[in-house]
């Protein structure tokens, strides 16, 4: 841990600003532990009888943090993770630690949590209490983790640190376990695979419509697993992973191969180029928007005129914002009629009808690759009520959203 730059009463006060800004964001909590040498104390200072501080103390990211100190000499700034995809935030001072969390990973950490207190005997009342801590944690995208934890570091030390510093300690696995399920894997996966169920099928489709898929990438997916404390390497990999993926999607909507070979070798390239982690999150960005924009333009080659192809790209880049025919016309350059009139002419479909048909089916791909409640997605795709979305759903996909969701799924 590098010295300080700050007596201890400045600390305090820069803590205490950092904790109130984290804090109007989210209900994240800050628990402090002393240090004894190599050695965590065993419980919070001050005392705390929470729930939350004890997910913390008698979980695996305790552990692995007393590991981390034992060897360890130069201690920084860490994400720790438990067996359910939990994570806190931990960073020094003097001898200090300043632990903040828990956070929900994903939403598989969530489910996870809620099974392991059903699988246990356990009384109403301590269920109830469970129950109410588990629905305090705050789920932190992990690039709001990362900018935390920097900010965290500065406001203990003075100094600034690049994200690659950041370390994730775990205490090593006792030895291999063939046939063993990893249940934490289980459940990480599964949060992983809908996002990339979303991000590939934003692709294949040309849908201009991927920043939600982008946004729940954030959210759920902590990329290609390391054992090594190279977070740079990891985000590369993912990177990689991505490329090839979103390469193959490409195809598969149409795009001709030799187009995404090239893009994909492109892309590569620039993956190494990258020299830190904002560069990687930034290139995730680009390859997902390039190789859609790229199939919607492939796809998008039918005999409509330049004002009905301008109509049909706003609705597909802004089918989760609320917008009128005046702002389509408006971008067009023609009048409401004329525009509404053109486009039923050689679309067969009115602009309402088009609108919401896209925003169906957009939201039909959000049921089966999210686990976002049906309201919350109804909202989303901007109808006003779960009842009104329910009959348009009904009538373009023959089926209530909820057992489209359960077919889809093989639930």
């Amino acid at each position: 841990m590098e010295k300080s730059a700050f007596s201890e009463k400045e600390i305090r006060q820069r803590l205490a600003l950092f904790q109130e800004m984290v804090q109007s964001c989210s209900s994240v909590r800050f628990w402090e532990y002393e240090l004894h040498g190599r050695t965590l104390a065993i419980h919070a200072t001050p005392p705390a009888d929470d729930l939350q501080e004890y997910f913390f103390r008698f979980s695996r990211a305790y552990a692995s943090l007393q590991y981390y100190l034992n060897t360890e000499e130069e201690r920084t700034i860490c994400i720790l993770s438990n067996e359910v995809s939990l994570q806190w935030l931990c960073d020094f001072f003097g001898d200090r630690v300043i632990v903040m969390g828990p956070i929900y990973m994903n939403e598989s950490s969530q489910r996870k949590m809620r099974r392991i207190v059903d699988s246990q005997q356990h009384t109403v009342e301590i269920r109830r209490r469970v129950f109410a801590a588990l629905e305090e944690i705050p789920t932190i995208p992990s690039n709001v983790l990362f900018a935390d934890a920097l900010m965290l570091h500065e406001c203990l030390t003075g100094t600034k640190a690049a994200m690659s510093q950041i370390r994730r300690p775990r205490v090593p696995d006792r030895g291999p376990h063939p046939g063993a399920q990893d249940e934490e894997g289980e459940f990480l996966h599964a949060g992983v695979q809908q996002v990339e169920n979303m991000l590939l099928d934003a692709i294949r489709t040309g849908s201009m419509d991927f920043q939600a898929a982008l946004d729940s990438a954030a959210l759920i997916s902590p990329g290609v697993r390391s054992r090594r404390n190279d977070n740079l390497r990891a985000a590369k990999d993912s990177m990689i992973t991505l490329i090839a993926l979103a390469s193959r999607a490409a195809i598969a909507g149409g795009l001709p191969a030799e187009t995404a070979y090239s893009m994909c070798d492109r892309y590569v390239d620039m993956a190494e180029d990258c020299a830190d982690m904002g560069q990687c999150a930034d290139l995730g960005q680009t390859i997902v928007q390039d190789f859609a924009e790229r199939v919607h333009a492939y796809r998008a080659k039918t005999p409509y005129s330049r004002p009905v192809h301008q109509c049909i790209d706003m609705i597909d880049t802004n089918l989760t914002k609320k917008i009128t025919l005046e702002d389509l016309a408006s971008a067009c350059g023609y009048t409401a009629y004329y525009l509404s009139r053109r486009f039923r002419q050689e679309t067969g479909e009115t602009i309402a009808q088009y609108t919401q048909r896209k925003r169906i089916e957009a939201s039909a791909r959000m049921l089966v690759n999210t686990d976002l409640p049906v309201q919350e997605i109804c909202s989303m795709y901007q109808f006003n009520s779960p009842s009104y979305y329910t009959t348009l759903f009904q009538r373009y996909l023959k089926e209530s959203p909820t057992s489209y969701r359960a077919r889809e799924r093989g639930e």
